[in-house]
């Protein structure tokens, strides 16, 4: 390369440069994004709005479970599943070990899911195999696959 080329390569990369620093400054002092604030009581409705169930909520329905009071009890594979008293809801406990193939087979031996290879197809085709979330869930009975997938994966 000749002296000519070697100064063209470094105004080149010195503007790139300065490009970079002078766009980061101005998105620092001018940003684009738009903050929303969210009350304690509007995470808590939108929980609720994906299947969520308070701590409160599951320690009275767990001990309902222990009593034996007018509600079923199953474990099955890991997973605590109990009927809500009102038996338009299943409560179901995830638990943070446990496989996708384990959560499918919880929901089959519950009753919630129909048939184990179909639901396995779906959640293989949603690409959601590794985005089951652990935690306390409440599900309708009678939802589609995809409702019951959204609802596991916090969406």
């Amino acid at each position: 390369m000749n002296r000519d080329n070697k100064m063209i390569v470094f105004l080149v990369i010195l503007g790139f440069g300065l490009g970079i620093i002078i766009s980061s400054v101005i998105n620092s002092v001018y940003p684009i994004v738009k903050y929303k604030e969210y009350s304690e009581q509007k995470i808590i409705e939108e929980a609720k709005k994906l299947g969520m169930i308070e701590k409160e909520e599951y320690e009275k329905l767990y001990k309902k479970i222990a009593e034996n009071e007018s509600v079923k009890e199953e474990v099955v594979e890991n997973s605590e599943v109990a009927r809500d008293v009102d038996e338009k809801y299943l409560t179901i406990r995830i638990n943070k070990d446990e496989t996708s193939e384990m959560i499918v087979a919880s929901l089959y031996e519950e009753g919630i899911i129909r048939d184990k290879k179909e639901f396995i197809e779906v959640i293989i085709n949603k690409n959601v195999e590794k985005k089951l979330k652990y935690g306390v869930f409440k599900i309708k009975e009678n939802q589609t696959y995809d409702e019951i997938i959204d609802i596991l994966c916090g969406k």
